[in-house]
């Protein structure tokens, strides 16, 4: 069960600090680092050394592109937990948001034991080995822009502790997907990324023509990692965090561990998530029903209902009704559209839209 946090929000304040704009899916994916950092730490509390590695750590704050809406980034929530991690350790290649992210912690989590290294982490992967102590238990948090990123690197850190569970976010759609023959060529970044060349081989051998890039990588992906002994992750365990106007998905966030617990606790993360977010569409979009009728197809809120016509309910009549004067009218252009016109009335109690019928 997942304890409330004392924190329950994701927002902080402008501090007068860079704030990089980020995308409103991007508050989606904190909230599951959000759930997961808590149940994690709560969970491991004077069991283990925990110890909170984040490779891409950023500026610590960012804000959703157009609104004035300000987000924890991942380094602030995990410092943000009820039960807070025995260490830190924050990497951030860009000066600019390393220099944001240092006075941020400074000022407002100097109690906490953080290290924080300057530069890409590919380059200081044994400083990082160092600062994670031997008989620990590690969340290491990978929020890459891409998929540029080498996973030999990981499991190098995989082997520093008696423990690491990687959180993960694998850019495939929103690179990998957009970008297949490119990535088909040799020596691509892809390579790096699952670890080895042979994929090409399975991908241009594969059975199903029709099968997705993205999902074919991210199962490659999982299996590279069950080579160091991790379990290796099925699709339906990685969340899929899609665009929130049209419904676009972008990446996969996926739990890599060598331990089932890891993979329970994130169960509970994705079914806290699941039932939080059918909550909040509720909320915001009650369907209250119309006094004249139930609420038109596709009418997700009230804002939208106040335009909407009252419609009715189709009765299996109305439709042996329809379909029997279609089969008797003349197939002219005028014909036709009165027909469609006279249907949608009989079905709908109302006049189609323009644009829903096209004939020529």
């Amino acid at each position: 069960m997942i304890s409330p946090m004392k924190n329950e929000t994701l927002f902080g304040e402008d501090d007068g600090l860079l704030i990089p704009d980020v995308g409103p899916w991007t508050e989606d994916k904190f909230d599951l680092i959000r759930l997961y950092c808590q149940i994690f730490s709560s969970a491991m509390k004077n069991k283990w050394t925990r110890v909170y590695v984040d490779l891409y750590a950023g500026s610590g704050l960012c804000r959703i592109k157009g609104r004035d809406q300000v987000l924890l980034g991942s380094p602030l929530i995990a410092l943000s937990v009820d039960a807070p991690f025995d260490r830190y350790i924050f990497c951030e290649s860009d000066p600019e948001r390393f220099s944001a992210l240092k006075s941020r912690v400074e000022k407002n989590y100097a109690k906490h034991n953080v290290h924080l290294v300057a530069g890409k982490f590919e380059e200081h992967i044994n400083d990082i080995c160092s600062k994670i102590p031997g008989k620990s238990l590690v969340l290491c948090f990978v929020d890459p822009f891409d998929c540029d990123f080498d996973i030999d690197n990981l499991k190098t850190i995989s082997k520093c502790a008696r423990g690491v569970d990687f959180l993960c976010l694998l850019a495939l759609q929103m690179d990998a997907k957009r970008n297949v023959p490119h990535y088909l060529q040799l020596d691509s970044k892809i390579d790096r990324m699952i670890g080895n060349t042979t994929w090409r081989t399975r991908w241009n051998e594969r059975t199903d023509i029709h099968e997705d890039f993205a999902k074919f990588l991210a199962r490659e992906f999982a299996q590279s990692l069950s080579e160091v002994e991790y379990l290796e992750t099925p699709l339906h365990q990685m969340r899929e965090v899609k665009t929130l106007d049209k419904n676009v998905p972008l990446y996969y966030l996926a739990m890599f561990s060598k331990n089932q617990t890891a993979f329970k606790l994130w169960a509970q993360v994705l079914k806290y998530s699941n039932k939080a977010a059918c909550s909040n569409r509720r909320s915001k979009c009650h369907l209250a029903q119309p006094s004249n009728g139930p609420t038109p197809p596709g009418i997700r809120c009230a804002a939208a209902r106040k335009s909407a016509p009252a419609v009715r309910t189709a009765t299996p009549n109305d439709l042996r009704s329809v379909f029997a004067e279609f089969q008797v009218i003349p197939l002219n252009k005028a014909s036709t559209f009165a027909w469609y016109r006279k249907s949608s009335r009989i079905l709908f109690g109302g006049s189609p839209p323009r644009r829903s019928l096209s004939i020529r």
